[in-house]
């Protein structure tokens, strides 16, 4: 392969990059996005809409180097973007995919930052892109894969392409609202505290590890979930007359799920429970952002009591309270450069990540980008499924949830590692997940595979 050339590229990783590429070396923490379209892609084609890519993207034609003991991202002597091609057998098939894609490493020295993967046949095609974490959050990987379609469309239907070049932007944290000295300090100590006084007093628990397992044995594994029309409109509905949210009713479920293997083991009801939530920063940031790749993102961490017997419905309603005072707080603009302040920066990446599960202990994570509203039909080609999935070796105890709404249907890409959490074990949780959603509108359970 040839370099792919184009104008230089240079800058050091702000924190919130610095901290995610620490923790990433010691375990993988990346995502992959996912699309079914109608219609024979062919692989020429999507070779040309990448390399267009990479020149729409500033990141997508990165690497990370050292350079004078700092991280930086540089566009020096950086491949194209890898293309894998695989016959698409039957509709799974992009499971076992971006499983293999979530389990291999995506080398940042040498780069670039993304790998994609098609699998084709004559009347549908699947297209994996897998991201390494720093350069993209799950909101960049549903901009990515618009740009990436729409290209694609013209292509196919014999149109020259055309499209505009994204500015270099710097780190995210030069794009947040000006804080002093003093007010950042105040609002890191307040953060702080709070986490202390929640690890000390109510001591969260995590979920039960099954089998300790060294880095080379872990293996990111997805169960994969999506309802129907109806029942996405169904949950939807219940949530507005519990006055609740959907992100809510689904980590109540996720929490309520995991107290049970938690009380099964040597725990006793009641336990508090911490709950992860990714939060979009774009909002806040100044300039505003257009659909641009970078990892914008930022954590708030809840804490639940749960109960033997309690109710879904209080527990989603606590959810969404507690969610949205954290954020009106301001908590997730300091969430990043707390953990950044409370981990030396020459600290092993093995120490990072352990600090990290350590100040922000949890059983679960759930990234919701909510509602994708991007067209159905690009030319020739029809985008009937998107969705996106999560991989976090580094938290190798932590059971996440990938959810995005796309053409009214709900997609819940669940993940896990093996053997730290069984598969008979992760079954289990998926399936009390998706039953307790499911009783709440009169279905047995949601389909999963």
């Amino acid at each position: 392969m040839t370099s792919v050339q184009k104008e230089m590229f240079l800058r050091k990783l702000g924190a919130n990059e610095r901290v995610v590429w620490q923790t990433i070396q010691a375990g993988s923490i990346n995502f992959a996005a996912v699309a079914r379209i109608s219609g024979y892609v062919d692989e020429a084609a999507l070779r040309t809409v990448l390399d267009l890519l990479s020149q729409r993207h500033p990141l997508l034609r990165t690497r990370i180097d050292i350079q004078q003991g700092e991280p930086v991202f540089t566009s020096c002597d950086v491949p194209e973007i890898p293309l894998r091609s695989v016959r698409r057998t039957k509709d799974t098939q992009w499971q076992e995919e971006a499983e293999r894609e979530l389990n291999t490493v995506l080398p940042w020295s040498t780069g670039p930052l993304l790998r994609v993967v098609l699998l084709q046949n004559r009347n549908h095609s699947d297209i994996v892109t897998r991201f390494h974490h720093v350069m993209g959050d799950g909101t960049s990987g549903m901009y990515l894969m618009h740009d990436l379609i729409k290209l694609l469309g013209s292509i196919c239907n014999g149109k020259v392409p055309t499209f505009k070049r994204m500015p270099e932007r710097p780190p995210v944290e030069e794009l947040l609202p000006h804080m002093n000295n003093l007010e950042g300090m105040v609002k890191s100590a307040t953060l702080a505290s709070r986490q202390m006084f929640n690890i000390i007093m109510r001591r969260p628990r995590t979920l039960p590890i099954d089998r300790k397992a060294s880095l080379e044995e872990c293996f990111t594994r997805i169960v994969h979930c999506t309802l129907s029309k109806e029942e996405t409109g169904a949950l939807i509905e219940r949530c507005r007359r519990e006055s609740t949210s959907v992100h809510g009713a689904i980590c109540a479920a996720m929490l309520m799920a995991a107290s049970k293997q938690i009380c099964n083991s040597e725990e006793k009801y009641p336990i508090t429970l911490n709950c992860m939530s990714p939060v979009d920063l774009r909002p806040y940031l100044n300039p505003p952002l257009g659909e641009e790749l970078g990892f914008y993102a930022s954590m708030v961490i809840t804490a639940h009591k749960v109960q033997d017997n309690g109710k879904l419905w209080d527990l989603a309603r606590s959810v969404r309270r507690r969610v949205q005072t954290s954020i009106q707080s301001g908590d997730p603009l300091v969430f990043i450069s707390l953990l950044d302040m409370l981990t030396p920066h020459d600290a092993r990446p093995s120490d990072f990540a352990r600090r990290a599960s350590q100040i922000y202990p949890a059983p679960i994570m759930v990234t919701n980008l909510r509602r994708i509203a991007i067209p159905k039909v690009y030319e020739t080609l029809s985008l009937e499924k998107l969705h996106f999935v999560v991989s976090n070796k580094a938290v190798p105890n932590l059971f996440n949830a990938a959810l995005v709404t796309f053409a009214d249907r709900l997609t819940l890409n669940f993940s896990y590692v093996d053997p730290v959490i069984s598969p008979e074990h992760a079954r289990s949780l998926v399936e009390d997940t998706m039953k307790m959603l499911g009783t709440q509108f009169h279905q047995q359970s949601l389909h999963c595979m």
